[in-house]
Order: structure tokens, then C-alpha cells, then sequence
């Protein structure tokens, strides 16, 4: 017995790729089909029967019954003679999947009118086409029938050289909720999924792995068309491989201007991020103070160190989910606090109602918490400042107390299990997917003082690819995760970057999805420190395309019981010559008074030390000083600028140790050394960066080149 017995399913375009895994599975579970399939190429031209007939005869050798139709999609001729099919043959329709589809791609710019109109007209024009008909007949017939569209990503998200087909895309999902409203009534389910598998569609296309496999895009297809989703309509679902989820589009509570005077452009400016700031995650009605979050914030003001927040003015929004939102004000020396959101925020802070509480107790590091995800804030900043301008153990205290505890004594926190560091070694990493995105490769070229045209030129002839660099910018939650490891305890406010290390495999492109990997390579007790390395892999269609050798160099802390001098794994082997001579480039640049804020929002490290004075000198530094590795790109420009006739693909491997710190209005020159032909036929340069007193701030340095 199957779950489609009895039932009667359209699929379109079902002669390959997903429709015909589609197909093959609704025959697999009893269901009688019609293989639609108009028999052209995947960009839309040429007919034929042979896909739609060879999808039949499989179904046939399954033990299915199907019967073919080649009509097109976008005709409302074709789409009554689909629904004559299905009667004729079986008398019945129960499920259309609207999977038909073609892509021409091509930037605006270049888009050609013939292009944009045949896409829009096959995505767009099936749904009236062949979806009338059918719902028309299922209405008369009083049959609760299923409908599931096919979307994308690209009309979800947006993909660069796709606009007809994310136009397209986005449609059938505007399609899908309002049909599906209408329809709600007559018992008619309508939903739509918006998959990435390896297909016919996408078999040139990198960015798409191949054990991305059509079959995991039919189960959800499946199970929006069986009696299992009865609960389900005018939803969409995306499905990544293994990986199912759901696209949802929400209204942010926004802000309504009091009295009669419209709102002036300069005001909205003000307000927008409080215009664009998400709805409340807290509890619903839960706002009158009655809970222990509200509790805890109560007790927060009374702990403010007033010389130590004497310049400060904040209004910090606390969303917490499973609790009351709270608002932290802080102005003139003195805090308050009030149950709700109110005011202006100057940051707001997103986490939950146990991890706050843990932190408030002093049971919870809270860097530790942000490192791992669990807190985030949009001003970190402020966050810094809070940490310093309030005396938290007191607090934590009278918040003990206040929620029935006993006291600091109580609310300390159990001490920390020792992990044997040797057992750790080879613990393995995974972040979500990741989509290398076109405009934010061209910020970060133009934040690293870089206009390459391989980087910025969107319309060069053979595309564009990410600049060296940018792969730290999607390695930025993997790293998050690999330091804030629980496990290893990293003491995060002594933690600095020590090495990075790059070697790239394949060009990184816009529209690549990048698969997210890493593995903790060695742990290393130093006499002034702990030194930790991961490895980290950007994996494109299940070949690695960048992988990144990282080490943090932790001050002070120390391995209980383990001799300095001791490593646990391999530390990676760097350059085994040293350079000699006059170097063969140099290449100077300044460092602009805002490049540390242009680059902090291109690769997403908004640590305060690059972004706030006060927070800066506060940790013990001159003030502001310049991402590491923003330094290491200046790098990289020289390389590719001065060695490689600006041809970024030729560039293999580029390593750094980073010596000093940069700050902004310095000049840092990148001097070059020719090292000689390698074993594997590449060519190594030592690489060495100078401030304009000749201190290096980046040594070690290490280089490998393709030959022209």
C-alpha cells in the first residue's frame, strides 16, 4: 500500500531532472501520473516526446501507470488539454505540481527583451494555465486536492544575473499565498518549495553540489501533496540538500508618528532602524514586570558605576524570547530600566530568558554567550561598555536574592570541567551554507582599498570573483563557533589573531553556495600563552574551493598540569627558507582614518577595539586599531597588483603572522621577496608588511603563485 493509492498527480516538466524524480516517486507510492513534459532544453527551446515518453516507460517498469503529455505550459490551450489527459486516462486529478521551468541568464544590463518575456511567460503563465483548470475541476468536484508550486531561491533572495528568473520566481511564491487563501474555504492546499538540487538546470552551475540530489526535493514534494500536510497551505519551504526549512516574510512592528504632521524625510533617516527593528520575540502580554527577567533588570541600575559611564548615553532594547523585553537607559551618570521596548535604541540585544538570567548570576561568561551565538547585539560597542560601566557581581548578587536565591555565594558557577586537549584534536565544525554574494564581494574590494575589475566589474566579460580575502568574511559564524567551543574554555578577552594562512583551489564566484567545514587542528601551551589552530574549508559543489589555517594566541592562559613546550596535534610547517637580499616589489598604502569602520561592516568583525576609542583604551590599547586581517589584504592587492599582472586566479597560497598592531593614518608597505620555483611547478615569495617606522606588523610571510 502507498500513501498515493487511488490518486491522480500532474507533474510539469517531469521528463528530467526533478520532476522526473518527482514523478518516479508519487509512481514508487501508488500514484497514477501525468508526465508532462514539452521536450525542449533547458533554456527553452526545441520540442520533442522522448523525455516525457522515457519517464513513463520507467514509471511503466516500476510497476506505475502514466501517461504522456508534451503540451506547453505557458498556454492556456495546453493546460486544458493537460486536465483532458488526467481525465481521460484516469478520471481524476488529486495533486498538480507546477515544476516546469527554463533559465536564460544574463545581467540586466545585457538582458534581452526575447529573454525576459519567454522566462516570465513559462514560470508565470503555468500557474493561470494549467492551475485554473484543475482547481476549477477540483471545486466542481468538491475534491480537496493539493497544489505545490516550484520557487527559488533567486526570487526568495535574490541571485546576481538572474532577474528574469527571480522576477519570475518571486511571482510564483505571491501566487502561492494568495491562491492559497482563496482557496482555504473549498478544502484546496496550496504551498510551494523552493529547492537547490544537481539537475539538468543546474549541472554547469558550481555553486550546486552534487549530493544535492533531486530525490531529497520529492520527499518534501511528497509530503506536501499527501494527507500528512493537511494542516499546511500557502507556505513555502526551502530545501538544501539534507537541510529543510522554511522562508517566512515579516512585518516589523515599525514606529507611528504621533499628531497630525506627516513625517519628514530627515525624521524617518533618524528612525529607521527602529522602523526596520524585528517584532519582539518575548512572551505575548507578558509585560507587567510579574516575571524573573523584569526581576533581574530591576535590580541592574542600582549597580551602575557612575565615574565609569560618566560620558556615556544609551537606550539599550533587550528582545528575549521566552520572557518580557526590557529597556536599559543609561544617561548623565545614572541607569533606569522599564519592562517593555521604549525609547529610541542605540543598541538592541537579542538572546533568551535562561541565558540572560545565567549571565546576570555569574554563571555564564557572557563573551562566551555571544561567541556562541547565543546573544547577539547590533551596537557591540555599547555592549563593551556596559561590561565595564556596571558592577556585575554585585548585581549578581541582588538578582540571586531577588529570584530566591542565596546570595554570591550561590549564584557562582560550578567549576569547569577539564577536558583532556589531546581528545579534542580532529573535533570537526559545521556552520550553515552560505551564498558568496555579489555586492558584498565589491565592498569588501572597495574596503580594502582594492578596484581590481576582477572584483568590481559586474559586467566584465567572464564575471567576477571574490577578492583573496573575502572568504574571511564567510568563515566569520564558522570561526565564532570554533573559538567560542566550550570545551576549550578560551579566555575570549585575551584572545588575539596569530597566523591565517589561505590557499585557494578554485576562483570563488557570486552565486556560489559555500559549504561551511572545519577541524581544530592543534592545541599548543607556550610559556606566556595558549596557542589554538583550526582549519577551515569553503566547500563548492563538494570540492573544496578555499581552505583557511587560523591561530589564536590566548595571553596568559595556561593548560592545567601541562608543561609549556607541549603541543597536542601537528602545527602547520611554514616557510623553510628565509628572505635574502633586496626585495623584488615593494608597494605602499595608507591606511584610511575609516577604513577600520569601512571594513568592520565588509567582513562583519565589529569588535569594538576597531570601532570605539574609548572601548579600545580601555582594553589596553593606543586606541582604534586595524583588523589584522584588512593588513593581510593590503597584502594580497601587492601580490596580485605587482606580480600577476592583476590576475587574481593565479594566486595559490598567501600566509601571514601577524607582529604588531596598525592603527589608522599609518602607511604600511608590502615588500617582496623572490623565493624560486617550487616542487609542484608554482613559484614562492616571502612576504613581509612595514609600518612607516619599518616595525613589522605582519612577518612570516609566505606566498605561492601559479605560472603564467
Amino acid at each position: 500500500m502507498g500513501m498515493f493509492d487511488g490518486k491522480v498527480v500532474i507533474v510539469t516538466g517531469a521528463g528530467g531532472g526533478l520532476g522526473r524524480a518527482h514523478a518516479l516517486e508519487f509512481a514508487k507510492e501508488g500514484a497514477k501520473l501525468v508526465v508532462n513534459d514539452l521536450g525542449g532544453t533547458r533554456e527553452g527551446s526545441g520540442t520533442g516526446t522522448a523525455m516525457a515518453d522515457q519517464v513513463v516507460a520507467e514509471i511503466a517498469a516500476l510497476g506505475g501507470e502514466a501517461v504522456p503529455s508534451y503540451d506547453d505550459v505557458s498556454s492556456t490551450e495546453g493546460g486544458l488539454n493537460m486536465l483532458k489527459t488526467a481525465l481521460d486516462a484516469f478520471g481524476r486529478v488529486d495533486v498538480l505540481v507546477n515544476n516546469a521551468g527554463i533559465i536564460r541568464d544574463k545581467s540586466f544590463l545585457k538582458m534581452e527583451e526575447g529573454w525576459w518575456d519567454l522566462v516570465i511567460q513559462v514560470h508565470t503563465r503555468q500557474l493561470y494555465a494549467i492551475t485554473q483548470p484543475v482547481v476549477r475541476w477540483m471545486v466542481e468536484n468538491e475534491v480537496a486536492g493539493k497544489i505545490v508550486n516550484t520557487t527559488s531561491l533567486a526570487g526568495l533572495l535574490g541571485n546576481y544575473g538572474q532577474t528574469n528568473y527571480a522576477t519570475a520566481k518571486a511571482g510564483v511564491a505571491g501566487f502561492t499565498r494568495t491562491l492559497a487563501a482563496e482557496l482555504r474555504k473549498k478544502g484546496i492546499q496550496v504551498n510551494a518549495v523552493a529547492p537547490v538540487a544537481k539537475t539538468r538546470m543546474t549541472e554547469d552551475i558550481s555553486m550546486v553540489p552534487d549530493d544535492m540530489v533531486p530525490e531529497q526535493i520529492s520527499k518534501m514534494v511528497l509530503y506536501l501533496s499527501s494527507d500528512l500536510s493537511d494542516a499546511i497551505t500557502g507556505r513555502v519551504f526551502g530545501v538544501h540538500g539534507q537541510q529543510i526549512f522554511e522562508y517566512q516574510m515579516t512585518q516589523t512592528p515599525g514606529v507611528t508618528k504621533d499628531g497630525a504632521e506627516h513625517w519628514g524625510v530627515q525624521e524617518i533617516a533618524d528612525r529607521i532602524l527602529d522602523i526596520a527593528r524585528p517584532e519582539s520575540a518575548g512572551t505575548e502580554g507578558a509585560d507587567d514586570g510579574d516575571d524573573d527577567v523584569s526581576r533581574a533588570f530591576a535590580c541592574i541600575p542600582a549597580g551602575l558605576k557612575a565615574d565609569d559611564a560618566a560620558n556615556w548615553t544609551a537606550v539599550m532594547h533587550w528582545v528575549i524570547k521566552g520572557a518580557s523585553d526590557q529597556t536599559l537607559s543609561i544617561a548623565d551618570g545614572a541607569a533606569s530600566h522599564a519592562v517593555g521596548l521604549s525609547g529610541a535604541p542605540t543598541c538592541t540585544i537579542k538572546t533568551d530568558a535562561d541565558t540572560v538570567l545565567a549571565m546576570f548570576k555569574g554563571e555564564l561568561d557572557p563573551t562566551k554567550a555571544f561567541m556562541q551565538g547565543k546573544i547577539t547585539a547590533d551596537n557591540l560597542p555599547d555592549m563593551m561598555k556596559m561590561g565595564g560601566a556596571f558592577d556585575f557581581p554585585t548585581i549578581g548578587a541582588k538578582i540571586a536574592a531577588a529570584l530566591g536565591g542565596g546570595g554570591a555565594a550561590e549564584a557562582a558557577p560550578a567549576p569547569a570541567k577539564a577536558v583532556d586537549p589531546a581528545s579534542l584534536v580532529g573535533r570537526r565544525y559545521a556552520a550553515d551554507y552560505v551564498v558568496a554574494g555579489q555586492d558584498e564581494m565589491v565592498a569588501y574590494a572597495h574596503a580594502t582599498n582594492d578596484p581590481n575589475p576582477h572584483y568590481v566589474d559586474v559586467d566584465r566579460d567572464g564575471g567576477t570573483v571574490a577578492p583573496p580575502l573575502f572568504p574571511v568574511r564567510l568563515f566569520h559564524r564558522l570561526m565564532f563557533q570554533c573559538v567560542g567551543d566550550p570545551d576549550l574554555q578560551l579566555d575570549m578577552l585575551r584572545l588575539v589573531h596569530g597566523e591565517e594562512d589561505l590557499t585557494w583551489h578554485q576562483p570563488l564566484r557570486p552565486g556560489d553556495i559555500v559549504n561551511l567545514r572545519a577541524t581544530l587542528e592543534f592545541i599548543s601551551q607556550k610559556s606566556k600563552g595558549l596557542v589554538v589552530g583550526w582549519r577551515m574549508y569553503g566547500i563548492v559543489g563538494g570540492v573544496t574551493a578555499v581552505e583557511a589555517a587560523m591561530s589564536v594566541f590566548v595571553r596568559k592562559q595556561m593548560l592545567p598540569g601541562v608543561e609549556p613546550g607541549t603541543t597536542f596535534g601537528t602545527l602547520p610547517a611554514g616557510p623553510t627558507s628565509k628572505p635574502e637580499g633586496a626585495p623584488s616589489l615593494e608597494s605602499s598604502m595608507a591606511v584610511a582614518l575609516d577604513q577600520p569602520v569601512r571594513y568592520a561592516a565588509a567582513s562583519l568583525d565589529d569588535n569594538p577595539i576597531h570601532l570605539d576609542e574609548e572601548v579600545a583604551k580601555k582594553g589596553g590599547l593606543p586606541g582604534v586599531i586595524l583588523h589584522g586581517l584588512c593588513t593581510m589584504a593590503f597584502g594580497s592587492k601587492a601580490l596580485v597588483d605587482g606580480l600577476l599582472d592583476s590576475d587574481p586566479s593565479r594566486l595559490r597560497r598567501y600566509a601571514v603572522r601577524f607582529t604588531k598592531m596598525v592603527q589608522p593614518g599609518e602607511t604600511l608597505t608590502t615588500r617582496v621577496w623572490d623565493a624560486g620555483a617550487l616542487a609542484d611547478g608554482s613559484h614562492g615569495y616571502h612576504v613581509q608588511i612595514e609600518n612607516q617606522d619599518g616595525d613589522v606588523v605582519a612577518g612570516n610571510g609566505w606566498a605561492e603563485v601559479a605560472s603564467a
